[in-house]
Formats: structure tokens, C-alpha cells, sequence
């Protein structure tokens, strides 16, 4: 009796989860599908290189931020990457703290405020 009803409320909420999902990707502007076709793409050639290849860097001036997205098995924090300039006035991120978690790769979006930063 208790697991027919488990696997109704479980039914029920794919059902409404898919429905909502679905809604949403059907009313996105062009301009969006656009970011996060480049995005996904982004995600997929991060997920390539693994949970140990560099992260990917870009620098929002106008938020005032610098985005770092990498891969993850589980164990990645923002802390466990130091974020420093180069010789030529770049920002280059660097992990100090290895993820050795076993879960399945995943990427992972971390924001560094551009005022916590060392400026060149």
C-alpha cells in the first residue's frame, strides 16, 4: 500500500517537473538559447578535461566580477583556488586544494568579486 503511494507522488512530481520544464524552455528568447547553447558548450569541453584541468576564467566588468567555472566530483569550494595576475595583466586561477570526491563530473559556476582581487 505505502510504496503504490511512493511511487504515485513519485510519478506526479516527474510529471509536473517535466511539464514546468518544458514551459519554461519554450518561452526563452533567442538571445538566451544563444548564452547557454555557448555555455553548454563551455560545460562540455570543461567535463573533457576533467575534475583536474584548468578552470575557465571570465571577467564581467560591469558586475564587478570574475566568474571561474570548472569541474567538480563533489569536493570543490571556492576557496580551494587562488585567483592572481599574470605577467601580462591577466587573471589565471590556479586549484590548491584537489577534488577527490568520487561523484560523477559535473561543472561548477563560482563568482570572485573584482575588489577581493589583486589589481594590476
Amino acid at each position: 500500500m505505502y510504496r503504490f503511494k511512493l511511487v504515485s507522488v513519485m510519478l506526479a512530481f516527474a510529471v509536473l517537473t517535466t511539464l514546468n520544464f518544458g514551459c519554461q524552455a519554450n518561452t526563452m528568447p533567442d538571445a538566451d538559447n544563444h548564452n547557454r547553447e555557448r555555455s553548454e558548450s563551455s560545460e562540455a569541453e570543461l567535463l573533457q578535461l576533467g575534475a583536474n584541468g584548468p578552470p575557465k576564467l571570465t571577467v564581467d566588468t560591469d558586475a564587478g566580477v570574475v566568474r571561474l567555472m570548472t569541474v567538480s566530483t563533489g569536493c570543490t569550494r571556492p576557496e580551494h583556488f587562488t585567483i592572481e595576475l599574470d605577467a601580462e595583466g591577466n587573471y589565471v586561477a590556479s586549484r590548491v586544494k584537489a577534488d577527490r570526491c568520487r561523484r560523477r563530473p559535473f561543472v561548477v559556476t563560482y563568482e570572485y568579486a573584482l575588489d577581493d582581487l589583486p589589481q594590476g
